[in-house]
């Protein structure tokens, strides 16, 4: 059975309340969670991977792992794609949603993070982590409340939740008009707008 999506909107509370990661840790299997980081989609990607580290590790994780492919070369690479086969729950951070589709998609990388999810991985992204989750993904857009005619554009995500496009930081950045632009083009998605310090919460009882 597939596992839980955990799709959060971006900038959540990492020294604080911190309840939407403590959420995270507790699916991932709490003191005996194994987890990923993937921070590809950051320019700051090993701070970012040390931070979420640190987080998850006072949660009381039992090992966090920071995964790091910098290029589609690096996501063959078989040392990067085996780790994911041991971890009880993979965290795709923030940054660069075209850094992860161009990086990660269809590589052996992204293959194994669809397949551990299919075998009952937990798998969570924020921001950019939160957008490639879904089949397809926002690659840029503009903001604003009133759809237009290509106020966005799609590529292609990791394929974890079909017929879905995720938006984040929804409020926010006032990104109503470009998620029912895109719903317009394409009525058999359901567009979701998850805003900040706020997960969707994706159980699959298929």
């Amino acid at each position: 059975m597939p596992g839980t999506l955990f799709a959060i909107g971006g900038a959540e509370a990492r020294q604080r309340q911190r309840r939407v990661l403590e959420a995270f840790v507790a699916a991932a299997g709490g003191s005996d969670a194994r987890i990923a980081v993937v921070s590809s989609a950051s320019s700051l990607g090993a701070e970012v991977g040390e931070v979420y580290k640190g987080v998850f590790t006072s949660l009381g994780a039992q090992q966090v792992i920071s995964l790091r492919p910098e290029s589609r070369a690096q996501a063959h690479d078989p040392d990067l794609v085996a780790p994911l086969g041991e971890v009880s729950a993979v965290f795709l951070t923030g940054g660069n949603q075209l850094k992860l589709s161009s990086f990660i998609t269809g590589t052996p990388f992204g293959d194994t993070i669809r397949e551990a999810y299919q075998g009952g991985t937990v798998v969570g992204g924020t921001s950019a982590g939160a957008s490639v989750l879904a089949e397809h993904m926002i690659a840029f857009g503009a903001g604003g409340a009133t759809p237009k005619q290509r106020m966005s554009q799609l590529s292609a995500g990791l394929g974890l939740l079909r017929g879905v496009v995720i938006d984040q930081h929804f409020e926010q950045r006032n990104r109503y008009g470009r998620l029912l632009s895109l719903v317009a083009q394409s009525p058999s998605l359901l567009g979701l707008g998850v805003d900040e310090d706020t997960a969707a919460v994706i159980h699959d009882e298929s």
